[in-house]
């Protein structure tokens, strides 16, 4: 389970909550693939993600532009980065079935990226608030 603490703060109570909803489903995906049962989540999970990372970064990087965070280009990118990353999942989702392989990758991968994501470009938005 990935916990949301007050590291991963950003100061932007829609951000935190952003954050934290894709908390949930990563924390829903590492349940149902504990239980064998990815094959209705896993579909769900990436249709998630694709609505989810266009609200979320837009709301994001608009924070970012608003309050002048030095950080933003580089958010953009690792943002860009990961939606172009999507589509591989969904092609590996239509060759090889809803496998629990494929929900361990994409939980993998999520949780390590949103981690380092949050930890290393998203709470640059503390310092920015002021601005």
């Amino acid at each position: 389970m990935i916990e949301f603490t007050s590291a991963y703060e950003t100061g932007f109570p829609e951000v935190d909550r952003q954050h934290k909803k894709l908390f949930d489903t990563l924390n829903t995906l590492e349940k149902d693939i504990e239980r064998g049962m990815v094959e209705h989540v896993l579909p769900m999970t990436l249709v998630f993600l694709k609505t989810y990372t266009r609200h979320h970064f837009s709301l994001e990087e608009g924070c970012m532009a608003k309050h002048q965070c030095p950080i933003a280009e580089k958010n953009k990118q690792a943002h860009r980065n990961l939606i172009e990353l999507v589509p591989t999942f969904e092609e590996r989702l239509s060759r090889e079935g809803p496998t629990e392989k494929l929900a361990k990758d994409i939980y993998d991968f999520l949780v390590n990226w949103l981690s380092g994501h949050i930890l290393k470009i998203d709470t640059h938005l503390r310092s920015c608030k002021g601005r």
